[in-house]
């Protein structure tokens, strides 16, 4: 049997999910420094959430543990909803870095789920 977390996909998503763990810390401090509509509770919220499921479910899929298809798609849903609410600052480069890797990130925690709930 292959060990699930050799595949590329798989290690692709590690990769994503650590960089969108720096990604996202790095905005939430981004964020409270800019306060004002950067600040506001429920983005900083998902941005915590991000960060903290992106370091957890990496963790699961370093480990191989049997539940990494469940945070993956936990992951998915809080890296996208982090992705919808950096987006709504259009003219912030540096919000849009992190919708783009929280899109990334999103994606192949999906893929990778969907591809564990397929086996």
């Amino acid at each position: 049997m292959v060990d699930p977390i050799t595949s590329s996909e798989v290690q692709d998503c590690i990769r994503s999910c650590l960089d969108c763990y720096s990604t996202c810390q790095e905005t939430l401090n981004y964020c409270l420094q800019m306060a004002g509509k950067h600040s506001e509770l429920s983005h900083i919220r998902l941005l915590m959430d991000c960060v903290e499921i992106c370091e957890t479910n990496a963790s699961y899929m370093l480990r191989n543990s049997d539940l990494y298809m469940s945070t993956c798609s936990v992951c998915a849903e809080v890296c996208d909803g982090a992705a919808e609410s950096c987006e709504q600052f259009e003219s912030d480069p540096r919000m849009a870095v992190a919708a783009e890797q929280c899109r990334r990130t999103a994606d192949l925690c999906d893929r990778v789920s969907q591809q564990s709930l397929a086996a």
